[in-house]
């Protein structure tokens, strides 16, 4: 009985370290997602922002 008990611990400490280092995929950004970021947060004039936009529409 001792023995079930210690395999399903071991089991179970292996199960979550295993996946504890999983990597969640990150969400890629569009071109325009970025562009947009980049001029919201003041990274590019509003007039380098319309240039850019119409190259990638």
């Amino acid at each position: 009985m001792m023995l079930i008990f210690t395999v399903l611990i071991l089991f179970a400490a292996y199960y979550f370290m295993k996946n504890r280092n999983s990597v969640v995929p990150v969400k890629q950004l569009t071109t325009l997602e970025i562009l947009k970021r980049r001029y919201a947060m003041g990274e590019i004039s509003r007039e380098q922002y319309l240039v850019m936009l119409k190259e990638f529409e």
